[in-house]
């Protein structure tokens, strides 16, 4: 097997061809929660969550994207800044069987409308910035996009 290019960038010993197993990304967030528990996974605003935090309201979100009835394939926004609420998110609809759809706070509603008519999102996680909120909520009823899940910072 011939290196890439790019490879002699790599440290020694990372190769492009490295083999990961097959299996689900939010089983990797768990298997650091179990051995990582009570170290720190981000910081935020001066606030350090554990990997065992995280993977706590990583459960308890995906037992509420559940309730709101995301299943294998339902398409769940994120229209989030990187903040401690996009990781929780993110591993949280994978973990209920969503499919994540990434949006960018910096699209304008034109953009956001037609993105969430050609990805399928009905479900939309935000926060209560003036920033993000007010744009989504105009689109709660002009768009396919049924509930947005809305927190704080």
């Amino acid at each position: 097997m011939s290196a890439e290019p790019w490879e002699k960038s790599y440290p020694a010993g990372v190769s492009w061809h490295a083999e990961f197993p097959r299996r689900p990304l939010y089983e990797m967030l768990d298997d650091a929660v179990a051995k990582y528990r009570d170290r720190p996974l981000c910081d935020f605003m001066g606030r350090r969550f554990t990997y065992g935090e995280i993977g706590a309201l990583v459960d308890r979100a995906a037992a509420g994207f559940r309730r709101l009835g995301v299943v294998k394939g339902t398409h769940v926004g994120l229209f989030l800044p990187n903040t401690p609420h996009y990781i929780i998110a993110f591993f949280a609809i994978l973990k209920a069987g969503g499919v994540v759809v990434n949006y960018s706070p910096l699209d304008v509603a034109r953009t956001l409308a037609h993105k969430i008519e050609d990805s399928e999102t009905d479900i939309m996680v935000t926060l209560s910035l003036k920033a993000l909120y007010p744009q989504m909520a105009a689109l709660l009823g002009a768009t396919r996009l049924k509930t947005l899940v809305v927190g704080d910072l």
